[in-house]
């Protein structure tokens, strides 16, 4: 049984692959600045697995409206950057982001979260919202 390819996969993939890190620098700025508390940093990542949960599918299917799409990525691209920041770092799509050794230049493709439900479960578990 083979696979069917999807590109909507690979142009999904090669965005996270830019958007990611840049987010996780963003992050680490504010960090850094005192303007993203650990609590504020949960909260956003809580908002963000909402948003996905609940409008997930426009970011492989066109949203109804403008702006749509570009919100639910926006939401995905976030979450897993702040998720980057956890032990381990935060794997999807065959990609892992780990804040730590994404600054070192030290990426390695092992543990973190196999899905994106796995990814929803663990924000679900911070217990806010």
């Amino acid at each position: 049984m083979s696979l069917k390819y999807d590109s909507n996969d690979s142009l999904l993939s090669i965005t996270l692959s830019a958007a990611v890190p840049l987010r996780t620098a963003e992050i680490r700025q504010q960090i850094h600045e005192g303007r993203l508390s650990d609590r504020e940093m949960v909260i956003r990542a809580k908002a963000a697995a909402d948003m996905i949960a609940c409008h997930g599918d426009n970011i492989m299917y066109r949203g109804h409206k403008k702006g749509d799409t570009a919100k639910a990525f926006n939401a995905l691209a976030d979450g897993l950057a702040m998720l980057a920041f956890c032990p381990g770092g935060v794997k999807f799509m065959g990609q892992k982001w780990e804040a730590n050794r994404m600054m070192s230049g030290a990426v390695e493709a092992s543990d973190g979260f196999e899905t994106l439900k796995d990814l929803l479960e663990a924000v679900d578990n911070m217990g806010i919202g």
